[in-house]
């Protein structure tokens, strides 16, 4: 078996601390409840980008629905029709609704622009108070809840009504994307893998104030929920947690959080450094599909620096790095203590 050196063995030990607290320091960042890896996945090029992309539909499919590629005039007439019918029968509806001070009528036509997108809203919510009716609030509380669920997302229909025009210019301006995408093939050329990127990124700032706005809705739809069942002994966190939408997208920023800071700490006290190398370089290499180097617009430097951290960790992992001043050494040491035949007292 070939011996290492002490030079050797102490730039292990210390390729280890460096590697374990760089991601432990990433993990906790990514504690913040701020944080979310749509950002991240949306500027994903190459291959795989459909892939990331699909990861991130937004608040309640938001990202799908609004951004919907629709060629300008190429609805039927029937369609248009239909939109244009509703949108004046909602106007007067909604009008006379706010002059009997009553709620605003929360129904939509399929065929309107952002139709999917509220669908998709109450039907989360809908679920939300199905999971509310297993905490005994009682039938009272829960059919107040049901009238606010109502009254809220008629707020949100009329804001859809609002910006049905902006909503209508996006999805004109994703087909253009569209085209632009697809001119280009898989490898477009730089200034138009620029013009793609440059519009891409436009669309989906248009639509973070909508978004936004629809959030700030269901903000105050949750915070009236809990306080109508403030006398029913249930404390508020649950109420909100029962509500809000359960994505995916939480769920893998759940599941990053708990890779990065967990291969973190363990490869840090060389922990398990086989298992947490290897899995630390897995998540690195699902980066480094996100910038392929082949991809037109690919983030070089984001690309190199991910690969020489892969390599560091699989380095580590190989040569169970934590066998050296880790806790792995300690386990293996007790271990075989364990195992040594005890000397006989006859």
């Amino acid at each position: 078996m070939t011996r290492i050196s002490t030079i050797a063995i102490a730039a292990i030990v210390l390729l280890r601390l460096l590697c374990g607290w760089h991601f432990f320091n990433e993990g906790v960042k990514k504690l913040d409840p701020s944080f979310s890896s749509a950002g991240f996945l949306r500027t994903a090029k190459g291959t795989f980008a459909p892939l990331f992309r699909s990861m991130i539909p937004g608040p309640y499919g938001a990202h799908i629905d609004l951004a919907r590629p629709i060629e300008f005039g190429s609805r039927s007439a029937e369609t248009q029709a239909a939109i244009d019918g509703w949108l004046a029968d909602y106007g007067k509806r909604a009008d006379q609704a706010a002059k009997d001070g009553k709620p605003l009528p929360h129904d939509i036509d399929p065929a309107v622009p952002g139709s999917g997108w509220v669908q998709n809203i109450a039907k989360g919510w809908d679920q939300g108070i199905q999971r509310l009716e297993q905490a005994n609030l009682g039938d009272e509380t829960i059919g107040k809840i049901r009238q606010l669920r109502d009254e809220k997302l008629g707020e949100v229909v009329y804001y859809v009504y609002g910006i049905y025009p902006d909503i209508e210019d996006l999805q004109h301006e994703e087909w253009r994307l569209h085209q632009l995408r697809e001119s280009g093939g898989d490898t477009p050329a730089p200034f138009a893998q620029a013009l793609i990127d440059q519009k891409d990124n436009e669309n989906w700032l248009t639509m973070q104030p909508w978004i936004a706005t629809v959030r700030q809705i269901e903000d105050q739809f949750i915070e009236a929920a809990q306080a109508l069942a403030a006398d029913a002994d249930v404390e508020a966190g649950s109420i909100a947690d029962a509500l809000e939408e359960k994505s995916n997208l939480k769920l893998i920023d759940g599941a990053v959080t708990c890779v990065v800071l967990g291969a973190g700490v363990c490869v840090f006290l060389g922990f398990l450094t086989p298992v947490a190398g290897v899995i630390a370089a897995g998540f690195l290499l699902s980066l480094i599909m996100t910038q392929p180097p082949w991809a037109t617009g690919a983030d070089m430097t984001a690309f190199f620096n991910w690969s020489i951290e892969l390599a560091a960790f699989l380095v580590l992992a190989t040569v169970g790095a934590g066998r050296w001043a880790g806790l792995d050494g300690v386990i293996l040491g007790v271990w075989r203590r364990s195992r040594e035949p005890k000397p006989s007292t006859v």
